[in-house]
């Protein structure tokens, strides 16, 4: 049986944006890689980019909170994470 979610489709963005992190932050090139991706996500889903980015800024504060919480890191990753979305 199927099941139902309600809830904002932008978060489902910022989900798949952030996961996995990790290296490819540190690529020269990251922040044009993660506006590309932002933009094919906005046109081929009708969703303003900017409430892509605010999504994803939330889910990076977020998981560092949760990095941080659960005493798996630092969460510093999930934060650099969260300031280039909104760069």
């Amino acid at each position: 049986m199927a099941k139902g979610v309600a809830g904002e489709r932008a978060f489902e963005c910022a989900a798949l944006l952030c996961n996995p992190l990790g290296d490819w932050l540190r690529l020269p090139n990251a922040k044009s890689i993660l506006a590309r991706r932002m933009d094919q996500l906005s046109e081929r889903l009708g969703i303003a980019r900017a409430r892509i980015a605010a999504w994803a800024f939330v889910h990076g504060v977020l998981s560092a909170w949760w990095s941080v919480e659960d005493n798996v890191g630092d969460g510093l990753v999930d934060i650099a994470f969260a300031e280039m979305v909104m760069d």
